[in-house]
């Protein structure tokens, strides 16, 4: 993925739990910036309950729902 700023994404694969079940619940919205999707990765890798997405850009939500289907 690229590293201009808009779609840079970390490595996340070291990331563990700090919080449990739906200590710490979130939203995310407009998925027109590529950075989004490993801010949601990272808060749910975390331990954090993605409870709600919205966008109106058809498709833009399917990756979310593709790893995290109870958003």
């Amino acid at each position: 993925m690229s590293r201009d700023g808009m779609n840079y994404a970390p490595d996340m694969s070291g990331i563990r739990p700090v919080v449990k079940g739906r200590e710490f619940v979130f939203a995310a919205s407009h998925f027109d910036h590529g950075h989004i999707y490993s801010q949601i990765q990272g808060l749910a890798g975390f331990g954090g309950c993605l409870k709600l997405i919205y966008d109106t850009g058809e498709g833009r939500i399917d990756p979310v729902l593709d790893k995290i289907p109870d958003a």
